[in-house]
């Protein structure tokens, strides 16, 4: 047998999602045209027609594809078994370069998919689809794309749910010729666009999602299910081109392309999201913005990462903003350095009925605009009914231009409680502890232990606090 076709089944073995209908024969690519007998387009046409081929093999190196979108029609997983090979885009014709429209899901083996004048990889969901539509890519790079770099499209608001890993890949470069307030703006690296019943589930590991003009990754949830993402050892960093206006002028509310991740969900499913040894810098607005519109829990969970340089916030979650709703927040972060972002570090607000926890250890948050801020928002009338309990702990919060660390809970009923160990609180522009409680009674809490709040504007600064303990080391 042929060494690539053992590598070939080694690899199917290795990866049982490779393997799904692993008994099938295989299609090869012989040569590098764009059509024809041997090409990468005759062999996507021989398993969009024959349930049979679910693989195709490359023997070619550099497939140039000119003459518009190689399609697959099939509802069979595929797989796309690279060798190391490039399929690109040439020539001046605006096309997507490889595109799944009927109802297959992909996995895409040591493949570079590059330079199309439209999206790089791109899935389209039919709308009777069922079940859990996937891509995965392993080893691969999709770079350099006009617009979107890798687009699952769920619009037509299918029942399916979708499912992407991304394994020692790279999606870099792509959004590069999308064109601000028009309908091709907000062309990201990786965009799924979900608005059915079906959740979205999101892993990288060993990936990196850089230089791309605007988010390099974003989950839309507008439909009901839950967003759960878990990236292990990525980079997410200088997403963004520094000239793009954060807002569309005709509808100010619309864009906010330039955010390193960035979660918008709004039919009231939870976001779940653990980060674990990522750095996520550099980027053109927040480096992680997690917003859910509606009912539903957020939740995020950082260890060992790095939120370096944002323009924006460091690290924002936001509840229930655009309609009252009920849901928590729950953020821990630990061993992580969130430093030298345009905005607040770590800034965690709740529009909705609904507590946030805070549980900061051995971190640091300096040199932001606040350093950590914890909101209950009161906003046209409306006013949200939850708790805020913070846990910082082995921590530095200093030389923040504003406040180090600042508490605001609205809602008679509701408690404002801090709780600060072997921290320090240094050097802030404004107030370095801060914890207000709008209530009838005081009824907020703050403690401090073992730690050093001085050189800040004020220190200390509380507003119906019924307890203030302050040990200093």
């Amino acid at each position: 047998m042929n060494a690539r076709l053992w590598v070939c089944a080694a690899v199917l073995v290795a990866c049982p999602a490779l393997a799904s209908e692993a008994s099938a024969a295989p299609a090869f690519v012989f040569n590098n045209n764009d059509a024809g007998p041997g090409s990468f387009r005759r062999a996507v046409r021989r398993a969009s027609t024959n349930p049979s081929v679910n693989t195709i093999v490359f023997f070619a190196k550099d497939v140039r594809i000119t003459s518009g979108t190689v399609v697959y029609r099939g509802s069979q997983t595929l797989n796309l078994l690279g060798f190391g090979a490039k399929v690109s885009a040439r020539g001046s014709g605006k096309f997507d370069l490889f595109e799944s429209r009927g109802g297959g899901s992909l996995n895409i083996h040591n493949l570079e998919l590059v330079g199309a004048k439209e999206r790089g990889v791109v899935i389209t969901v039919p709308a009777w689809r069922r079940g859990t539509i996937r891509l995965c890519l392993w080893n691969s790079t999709v770079r350099g794309h006009d617009k979107f770099g890798v687009h699952i499209d769920d619009n037509a608001g299918s029942p399916a749910g979708v499912f992407t890993k991304f394994v020692k890949s790279s999606v870099r470069g792509n959004g590069i010729q999308a064109v601000i307030g028009t309908e091709f703006d907000d062309q990201d690296g990786v965009r799924v666009d979900e608005r059915g019943p079906g959740g979205i589930q999101f892993i990288a590991y060993d990936s990196d999602f850089n230089r791309n003009k605007f988010d390099a990754i974003e989950l839309d949830e507008g439909g009901t299910g839950d967003v759960v993402a878990w990236l292990v050892d990525c980079d997410i960093n200088r997403n963004g081109d520094g000239s793009l206006p954060d807002i569309n002028a005709e509808d100010p509310e619309e864009i906010d392309p330039e955010d390193g991740f960035d979660i918008d969900a709004a039919g009231g499913g939870d976001v779940e999201v653990v980060m674990i040894d990522c750095s996520v810098s550099n980027n053109d607005d927040e480096g992680i913005d997690l917003d859910q519109a509606g009912d539903g829990d957020c939740v995020l969970i950082c260890h060992n990462v790095t939120v370096n340089g944002n323009v924006d916030e460091g690290i924002k979650i936001s509840q229930g903003e655009d309609e009252a709703g009920e849901g928590e927040i729950e953020f821990e972060i630990r061993d992580s350095v969130v430093n030298s972002n345009g905005g607040d570090g770590i800034k965690l607000e709740n529009f909705d009925d609904g507590d946030i926890t805070a549980d900061i250890r051995n971190c640091t948050v300096n040199r932001n605009d606040d350093g950590i801020e914890l909101e209950q928002i009161n906003e046209d009338g409306f006013e949200a009914v939850g708790s805020i309990t913070l846990r910082l702990r082995d921590s530095d919060v200093n030389r923040n231009g504003d406040e180090g660390v600042a508490i605001a809970v609205f809602g008679d009923g509701e408690r404002a409680v801090a709780r600060v160990r072997d921290s320090n609180v240094r050097r802030n522009g404004g107030t370095g502890l801060k914890v207000e409680q709008d209530s009838e009674e005081p009824l907020g809490l703050l403690r401090v232990v073992d730690s050093t709040v001085t050189g800040n504007d004020e220190d200390i600064e509380t507003e119906n606090v019924t307890e203030v303990i302050v040990s200093t080391p």
